[in-house]
């Protein structure tokens, strides 16, 4: 009923799991099993039980950012796995999804990337059909003809071939929304960019009503500003 109403008024809903072990408390006692058969058992069927559920739709965002003592470190319990342990995880949810004919989506962001391996082990085991949003958190923009750090990540995965979909916020910098529109609009190729997003960090219930709408605004005032041609 809810998808049916969402797709009513013109949006298109995406799946959404996090299968980062950062963030897998919506597991419940699962996210404790990782490794083992019981866990991959798991991943698999709510995958597809979800891909059925929204009726095959073209991405299934998994997440799979943060995996890192850093942020785990007020954890009761942190789970780590080493980048190839992590890296044969991550394909195998990614042929979950592909088997189903939708495309994966995963968080790659400098850190997370690291968690891979890095770049080289990145482009050789990450396919090409995985969606890509890389979040720069500060400034992303050029100073004295060099990026800020995170920044150049964003053309850089667009030369190793991967589509994406850049997303802003206003975390730690109010301008990163407009910077990140007009950084890519620029240096990556029309065929990369697959749209934009922003992640506003704050729970959708009635509380953050305001501060959800003001960040709508912020990424309506960038469109506006950088892509007026498509408005």
């Amino acid at each position: 009923e809810e998808l049916r109403r969402l797709r009513s008024m013109g949006l298109t809903p995406i799946p959404k799991f996090n299968f980062s072990c950062a963030h897998n408390a919506w597991m419940q006692e699962y996210g404790n099993m990782v490794g083992t058969q019981v866990y991959e058992d798991f991943c698999a069927d709510i995958i597809r039980e979800t891909i059925e559920i929204f009726d095959k739709p073209e991405f299934f965002h998994l997440g799979l950012n943060d995996e890192n003592a850093d942020y785990q470190k007020y954890y009761p319990v942190k789970i780590v796995r080493s980048a190839p342990e992590k890296t044969q995880a991550a394909l195998r949810l990614f042929a979950v999804c592909l088997e189903q004919g939708v495309r994966p989506w995963i968080w790659a962001d400098v850190k997370t990337i690291e968690e891979f391996g890095g770049k080289k082990k990145f482009q050789e085991n990450i396919p090409k059909e995985v969606l890509i949003s890389n979040r720069c958190r500060m400034g992303v923009r050029r100073v004295e003809g060099e990026e800020m750090p995170g920044t150049a990540l964003y053309h850089e995965l667009d030369e190793w071939g991967y589509e994406q979909v850049p997303t802003c916020h206003r975390w730690n910098w109010k301008y990163n929304v407009k910077e990140t529109l007009r950084y890519c609009k620029e240096y990556v190729s029309d065929e990369g960019i697959r749209g934009y997003m922003i992640s506003s960090w704050l729970l959708t219930v009635p509380d953050y009503y305001y501060g959800l709408l003001f960040d709508a605004d912020l990424f309506c005032e960038a469109k506006e500003l950088i892509y007026p041609e498509e408005m």
